[in-house]
């Protein structure tokens, strides 16, 4: 289940895993995280 949207359709196949400590930082502004936490990112 994913911790933000609560969804339990997520995916197994994921690729790089992006970690976000500091959801003000300009990174995760610039990616649009708003919440601190472990993303999947290159989804399949």
């Amino acid at each position: 289940m994913c911790p933000v949207c609560k969804s339990t359709d997520v995916s197994k196949s994921w690729k790089s895993l992006l970690i976000i400590l500091d959801s003000d930082s300009e990174f995760a502004k610039a990616v649009g995280i708003t919440a601190p936490g472990k993303y999947a990112i290159r989804v399949k």
